[in-house]
């Protein structure tokens, strides 16, 4: 949906976050970077080759001219999707204003958050998930890549996902994931900028 379908306004607002600056305030530096995957470098099919994505106002400020429509953004935020997102939001917020974004933060309550972010176009920022390896690695690319929102379905996406998933041999299929997670972090909507430890996470009960 307007205005996220427009991959300039992405690209422009990817290079407006301060990933670091988002781990050492949110986590006191204990986790990893985040690259807009969602496959963790501790995750044996983690393409490491990826070029990481930098907080660069002037680069963000470039694709930002080429954006068509509005860029006044809302960005909705609850603590309902982790501990700290409000105010992970607002130091988003802070990044993006020098890199020529407009973000609006909404507070919104923890009940029925996830209900209203479907109803609508959406600036999801995601802080990871668990690490975890095989067979998940196919789910969290699917769920991640949000194939219909962002775009990449209907493309070599799909193919190769399901060629992947049915390849047995390691040395064959390893590859495949690693262009998936490419065009997740080259042309999908989600961004992650960061994978928090997970002795940081609470146990579940």
């Amino acid at each position: 949906m307007d205005p996220f379908k427009d991959p300039e306004l992405r690209k422009a607002i990817k290079y407006g976050i301060d990933r670091e600056q988002l781990l050492k305030a949110l986590f006191n530096g204990y986790g990893a970077i985040g690259n807009d995957s969602p496959i963790p470098p501790s995750d044996p099919y983690f393409n490491k080759d990826l070029e990481q994505t930098k907080y660069d106002p002037d680069k963000a400020k470039f694709h930002l001219k080429k954006a068509t429509g509005s860029t006044k953004i809302t960005l909705s935020a609850s603590d309902a999707a982790f501990n700290g997102a409000v105010d992970a939001a607002l130091l988003f917020q802070a990044n993006a204003k020098a890199a020529g974004l407009d973000f609006e933060v909404k507070k919104e309550p923890q009940d029925g958050f996830w209900t209203r972010l479907a109803e609508g176009p959406v600036l999801r920022v995601l802080l990871g998930r668990p690490p975890g390896g095989d067979p998940d690695v196919h789910h969290r690319l699917q769920v991640d890549g949000d194939l219909e929102r962002d775009r990449l379905q209907g493309r070599a996406f799909d193919k190769l996902l399901a060629e992947a998933k049915k390849t047995v041999e390691d040395e064959k299929r390893a590859p495949m994931i690693k262009d998936l997670q490419k065009m997740v972090h080259d042309d999908g909507g989600a961004i992650i900028p960061a994978f928090k430890d997970w002795s940081m996470r609470p146990r579940p009960r």
